[in-house]
């Protein structure tokens, strides 16, 4: 249906709209017109060609109001107005207007495709419009439709260029020749469900995540030209270049894309917004502009491109001639000779040297591809996007990422993994100023490319949130202070990474400890990139970034992770129990963290940590750590703790019923001080692995029982462990757990790979008197302490120690008391009942204190040759019962040499003895017990000669005279001999 009508323009604009309208806020569905005529005060009638098709009623070419500007009624004055109507609400980015006046082909149908301005139907909410068939649409409202001509009204020549802005910013505009032909289209996508009037968003985004919906429709702009350009940079400021010899910077002209003929994309003519009343304010259609239109016209212009081409600000797509740019945030973009883009760098750390090990110059940065190389197109347009957001966890096939940087010594790696969901890494660009990071992430809608660049954008949503809520949890030094305060600033522009892996190859070996004892990799909450100071290069003055500004939070609680069920196995282990890095301005402003050493076997016993710290692993003594910045610009960690930790030997199994206590020689030991140091990094090469070492060392106290055996006579023998409050035992120094483990090439341990294990071989002893106790054998005999002996890969027994075992008659044979015996309920056979006598004497000991006993001299036979002995006081486990301990006496005589100027004796005169027993006797006032040994048969054999010949000689050592009522000790005395001779024959 066609026929021609006259109309009043003012009055159609208040019935049908004559305007481009949009939809938005997803709960209320709010809408804002934006007039392109100003018929406020059109009083004439304005002719036009009216097509109806009422089945096809959104179809410009079926169904349109055709501006009659060729005069088809005939009706001069009708044509006369129509050719009047025009737009000037569109600027230059001069900030001059351009005029849009009406095109008519010039023949009623269209030709090529070109149909004349005017206005056709688009669809908004259900209206009551009057004057339309019954059956007809209430939703529809009339929109600019056709063809207008493009004039500049400031402009000198008719061949002029100009720089049209479809939007509010400069830094976006169309280079296109006067006179070109600006074609609107009716019914396209013009509804916004993800803007919303109030900057927090909707709690439940859109499932279609296109910034624009065709549930409601406007009209497009088209520009008809093979001739034009589109330009574009974001809005919160202009890409820079150096230069040649200049103070200052200059802009860039980024070309996005060639026109030919260019898609439709949505543009208002925003000098009119005053021309039709609009919900919106200044702001508010400031940010509908940024966010929703200028996003959606940069996809549309841009969805052929290959990528931005920079040319100098004040050139007119001349020769590139420029090496560099820059971002508005900092990042560095270098070019090729055409002005194409080459790379992009994000951050850059420098070299350093003078650390050990050295450390590389690193840059975060995406490079070209292929052969011959370019640069990813889809990602150099949308860093050029206006108020970018861009969230990636699943990056393009393209992209070529150079993605580690060490930042203090930690070396941070930011690749991707989506088949891991633990080391999903997180890259947000957030250009935009228009909502926070919080506000932003919790509406996929207002993302760039939400659902190309993450699987499941909501679940990423979701995931984000989950970050930022943990960030929010009090912390004792509130790590997360900044973190906090940026993600929830509108103004804050920059680059974050979420969850990125710490590689810990080629990190100093004293960082590099700590991931052995970290349950699964190790990972940051999160790594920043606050800016970049530039210079230019000398030599081929291009920019560069001399040093970037980074910050970011390690953050790893080994307190809150699961229990490893090998942990409460293992006789020693250890974990990292915290670890918490703060950096700022590419520095380590705050470094929190403690190690944890298990230890639930002791010198092949259990023991049990007591009193433990609250919330802290069973039988854990932890050790904090303290970081010192060093001149190289990485720090170092020791780790050194005065904090006492006591452990008691258990002499119970819970695991038993009834309980059936143990023998135990070791009461408890008790750690004063504990240190953990690196000892060795080596990278093996091949396999880009490193084998890391290191070595927690111990130092305390051991205490003896003081009565360790039943029915023993009371006999102390191990002697050390002063009673009381200010009590000592037998210090000790160098007790150590060495730990081992293997980082794979990616910088985690391998698992399987960690060795903790407990070294005993470097203990040194140094003991006091202060911790002998009353009526002991190292109260009676005086005996000087040389050294700790381990044997536990070789036992220490009378062959391997060159020595012979003393008897010690109160162990031997020991009855066992029937209330210790295990009950026969609990025997898995009846053989077990029978149990032998039980004896505490063993004769391959595991643990030995070395002892030299001065016997005396040789007198003038030796000038000062001393007759000096080797005691061992010895203990392991029982022979008849393992749980049991048992103890060992070892003596070996001496084998003598003289001083200066004696006859030397050594291998020519020899002692040899028959047996030695262990003398224990209570004095008969009870006030004291005195220690003594006894030799039986002693000989001395020189040459193959034993003398004295044809007699037995036995002698008793011991401390020499008591003094009667007092405890004394009388390991200060001299050592007595008492000898008893008899002939061989009686």
């Amino acid at each position: 249906m066609n026929f021609l009508v006259g109309l009043n323009p003012r009055d159609l604009a208040v019935v049908a709209g004559c305007k481009f309208n949009y939809i938005y806020e997803e709960s209320s569905l709010k809408n804002s017109p934006f007039a392109m005529f100003d018929f406020s005060d059109a009083n004439s009638t304005v002719g036009f060609d009216f097509w109806l098709n009422p089945v096809l009623p959104t179809n410009f070419f079926a169904t349109r109001l055709q501006l009659d500007v060729a005069n088809r009624c005939g009706n001069t004055a009708w044509a006369r107005e129509a050719q009047a109507i025009a737009s000037s609400y569109f600027f230059t980015t001069e900030g001059a207007p351009v005029k849009l006046s009406p095109y008519d082909p010039g023949t009623v149908l269209p030709v090529n495709g070109e149909i004349g301005a005017g206005f056709g139907f688009s669809k908004m909410q259900d209206q009551d419009i009057s004057g339309l068939p019954a059956h007809f649409p209430s939703n529809l409202y009339l929109s600019p439709v056709g063809i207008f001509t493009l004039e500049n009204i400031e402009a000198d020549g008719k061949n002029s260029m100009i720089e049209l802005m479809p939007g509010l910013y400069t830094q976006e505009f169309l280079r296109i020749p006067e006179r070109t032909k600006i074609q609107f289209i009716n019914d396209q996508p013009a509804y916004a469900p993800s803007f919303s009037v109030n900057r927090p968003a909707s709690d439940s985004p859109p499932s279609n995540l296109d910034l624009l919906q065709n549930d409601y429709t406007t009209s497009w702009m088209q520009v008809l030209t093979e001739e034009g350009h589109y330009f574009g940079e974001p809005s919160s400021g202009s890409f820079f270049v150096e230069q040649d010899g200049g103070p200052f910077s200059n802009s860039v002209d980024a070309r996005l894309a060639t026109l030919f003929n260019s898609a439709a994309f949505p543009c208002v003519p925003l000098g009119g917004i005053f021309s039709a009343p609009s919900p919106l304010n200044s702001e508010q259609i400031s940010r509908f502009e940024a966010t929703i239109l200028s996003s959606a016209r940069h996809g549309q212009l841009t969805l052929h491109s290959e990528g931005p081409v920079f040319f100098p600000g004040d050139s007119l797509l001349g020769s590139s001639s420029m090496l560099s740019s820059t971002t508005p945030q900092g990042l560095l973009i270098e070019l090729n000779d055409d002005g194409s883009w080459n790379k992009v760098v994000l951050a850059k750390q420098p070299a350093m040297l003078n650390a050990d090990p050295p450390i590389p110059e690193t840059q975060l940065q995406f490079l070209s591809y292929g052969s011959p190389p370019k640069f990813p197109a889809d990602l150099s347009l949308i860093l050029t996007q206006n108020q970018l957001f861009f969230i990636v966890t699943e990056p393009s096939e393209c992209w070529n990422f150079d993605s580690t940087i060490f930042l203090s010594g930690f070396q941070f790696e930011l690749g991707f993994d989506s088949e891991n969901p633990d080391a999903q890494l997180i890259m947000i660009f957030k250009f935009n100023t228009t909502a926070s990071v919080a506000e932003l992430v919790a509406n996929p809608g207002l993302w760039t490319g939400a659902e190309h660049y993450n699987s499941d954008p909501e679940a990423t949503s979701a995931l984000i949130d989950d970050y930022i809520t943990f960030a929010q949890q009090p912390v004792p030094g509130d790590p997360f202070e900044h973190f906090n305060n940026l993600v929830n600033d509108p103004a804050w522009t920059g680059v974050l990474f979420l969850n990125t892996g710490i590689n810990g190859n080629g990190m100093p070996a004293d960082l590099q400890m700590l991931l052995g004892g970290v349950n699964g990799p190790l990972r940051a909450h999160h790594l920043g990139i606050q800016g970049n100071m530039m210079d230019v290069e000398a030599k081929s003055g291009k920019l560069e970034i001399d040093q970037s500004s980074l910050f970011g939070v390690i953050f790893y609680n080994g307190n809150g992770q699961p229990s490893n069920p090998d942990l409460c196995d293992a006789p020693v282990d250890y974990e990292t129990e915290t670890l918490v890095v703060v950096f700022s301005n590419s520095s380590i402003t705050q470094f929190n963290t403690s190690v944890g050493l298990t230890l639930n076997q002791l010198m092949g016993r259990d023991v049990q940590l007591i009193d433990p710290p609250v919330d802290s692993k069973p039988n854990t003594l932890s050790i904090k750590g303290q970081y010192q910045a060093g001149s190289d610009g990485v720090g170092r960690m020791t780790f050194i703790s005065e904090q006492e930790f006591v452990y008691e030997f258990l002499v119970n199994d819970p695991n038993i019923d009834p309980v059936v206590p143990n023998v135990r020689v070791l009461e408890k030991v008790v750690f004063n001080q504990a240190s953990l140091v690196p000892v060795s990094s080596e990278p093996v090469q091949e396999k880009n692995t490193t084998e890391v070492s290191a070595r927690f060392s111990l130092s305390g106290a051991l205490w003896f029982c003081p009565n360790p055996f039943p029915d023993s006579d009371q006999l102390d023998l191990f002697s050390y462990g002063s009673m009381g409050d200010s009590g000592v035992g037998l210090a000790i120094s160098n007790l150590s757990v060495d730990v081992d483990f293997t980082l794979s090439e990616v910088g985690i341990t391998v698992p399987d790979s960690k060795r903790v294990t407990l070294d005993l071989t470097a203990m040194t002893a140094d003991p006091s008197t202060d911790a002998i106790r009353p009526n002991s054998l190292l109260f009676s005999i005086p005996l000087k302490f040389s050294r700790f002996i381990v044997g536990e890969e070789e036992a220490i027994n009378a062959t391997n120690t060159g020595s012979t075992a003393v008897n010690i008659l109160q162990l031997e044979s020991n009855p066992i008391n029937a209330d210790s015996l295990v009950q026969p309920a609990l025997l898995d056979s009846p053989d077990q009942a029978a149990s032998p006598p039980s004896t505490y004497v063993t004769s391959a000991p595991r643990y030995a204190l070395e002892y030299d006993m001065l016997l005396g001299s040789l007198g003038a036979l030796g000038a000062d040759a001393k007759l000096e002995a080797k005691v061992l006081l010895a203990w392991g486990p029982s022979s008849t019962i393992p749980d049991n301990d048992a103890a060992a006496l070892f003596i070996q005589l001496p084998q003598l040499s003289a001083g200066a100027g004696g006859f030397e004796l050594e291998g020519v005169l020899k002692t040899a003895f028959g047996d030695a027993n262990l003398l224990k006797v209570d004095l008969e006032n009870g006030s004291q017990t005195v220690y003594g040994i006894l030799f039986n048969n002693v000989q001395l054999s020189a040459f193959g000669y034993s003398f004295p010949p044809g007699v037995m000689v036995d002698f008793t050592v011991f401390a020499g005279t008591t003094t009667p009522g007092q405890v004394i000790p009388t390991y200060a005395n001299n050592l007595a001999w008492f000898l008893s001779v008899k002939p061989e024959n009686d």
